[in-house]
């Protein structure tokens, strides 16, 4: 009985220790102790925050956002069964007007918009990020009451901002007034989501729809070179010729779906080029990069046999190559006379593209005046352009001559 008792007595007093030291570390909140955040109001879709002027932007604590399984999870990045520290909005549209969503977050934000009820079938934008910040651009349709969801994209909660914005319509939107070009390189980059059409301006056959969100750009080319015009993705670059939107004679146009768009654009010495840049209105911005390419080829050497006999043939080889551009390429071969003047063998010209080594072969004759030592040289010539580095266009072959 006495050492039931005396057991009991440990307990009880090892319970009202512990019970005690619960209270007290609750009570000054040592570290490593979790604490709830309280969940935003606009946790959920019932209490979503209403948008109901532009521009709006706002900044919150998604920290103790929960998890709510009727959340849509059209767009996540990181395969959770449902969206984590999901935040609700909705906007009810006074314009059709693209608008501009923006979140951003000390985490990666994921982002989805919809035209009714949320569903897979009502999404009508969604984006998600590695990175901190998303943006959708859309175009509303006046009434009709948009419901958008913030998640994450990472499982992680955090500070997160969110506007939505009318974007302005960009300086260069009409053809008189092309942002003009006067060096390169050259970049540029906007929101060109209200960009318009204007009327007269042309259609291309690089793509089935004419273009509807359009900026436009000018430079004059100094000189016979080419310039290499890259675009964002699903942005389509269109290149002209003329004085006005009525005189317009299309050079070289990329549609750009759904890559980036690239033009080589050769350009003649005092010629006008006019750059219509499209943009899709999901997409919404532009991203122009105008640079020089460098003309240039190099032959690597002058190939062929060491010697030869009076009234033989031999075969001389010039590979030549280019690192950029496809080039077109003359190759003259002279042998050198008595008195160290030079005589023109031959002439061949080819196309020499990047990265390959294009022979140009040459047959040679051999008589009495070549005996003793017979000198060769070969010079690549670009046509059309100035070549950037001409020292390793020449090359020389001496040849015994018995």
């Amino acid at each position: 009985m006495g050492a039931s008792m005396g057991g009991n007595r440990s307990v009880s007093a090892c319970l009202r220790l512990t019970f005690a030291s619960i209270v007290a570390l609750t009570a000054i909140g040592v570290a490593g102790v979790a604490h709830a955040a309280t969940p935003p109001a606009n946790d959920h879709l019932s209490g979503a925050t209403p948008i109901s002027s532009l521009p709006f932007q706002t900044t919150e604590d998604t920290s103790g956002t929960s998890t709510d399984s009727s959340d849509p999870r059209d767009c996540l990045l990181s395969g959770q069964q449902s969206p984590v520290a999901t935040v609700w909005f909705t906007y009810t549209a006074a314009t059709s007007a693209t608008l501009q969503f923006t979140a951003s977050a000390n985490y990666s934000p994921e982002a989805s918009i919809y035209d009714g009820i949320p569903s897979a079938n009502t999404e009508i934008r969604c984006a998600a990020t590695y990175g901190n910040t998303v943006t959708i651009y859309f175009d509303p349709v006046i009434g009709t009451k948009y419901r958008i969801m913030v998640g994450s994209g990472d499982n992680a909660a955090g500070s997160l901002t969110v506007s939505l914005v009318k974007p302005p319509r960009p300086a260069n939107d009409d053809f008189a007034n092309a942002t003009s070009v006067t060096s390169l390189p050259f970049s540029d980059s906007q929101v060109s989501a209200n960009a318009t059409r204007e009327v007269g301006e042309p259609r291309t056959p690089c793509v089935n729809d004419a273009p509807q969100h359009t900026t436009w750009y000018t430079f004059t080319a100094p000189a016979d070179q080419t310039a290499r015009i890259t675009l964002n993705e699903y942005t389509g670059a269109y290149i002209y010729t003329g004085t006005s939107l009525t005189d317009l004679t299309l050079v070289d146009c990329n549609g750009g779906e759904p890559y980036y768009s690239v033009i080589d654009l050769p350009e003649t010495a005092g010629t006008t080029y006019y750059l219509q840049v499209a943009t899709d209105s999901f997409i919404g911005h532009s991203d122009v990069k105008i640079e020089q390419l460098i003309h240039d080829v190099t032959m690597t050497r002058l190939a062929g046999a060491h010697t030869a006999v009076v009234g033989s043939t031999r075969t001389l080889r010039a590979p030549v190559t280019t690192p950029i551009l496809v080039e077109e390429v003359r190759v003259d071969l002279y042998r050198r006379l008595q008195g160290g003047t030079y005589a023109l063998v031959g002439t061949k010209t080819k196309i020499v593209r990047p990265y390959r080594l294009v022979p140009f072969g040459f047959t040679v004759s051999f008589g009495p005046a070549d005996v003793g030592i017979a000198r060769f040289r070969a010079v690549a010539t670009i046509l059309h352009y100035k070549d950037a580095a001409p020292s390793d266009n020449v090359r020389w072959r001496r040849v015994q001559v018995s």
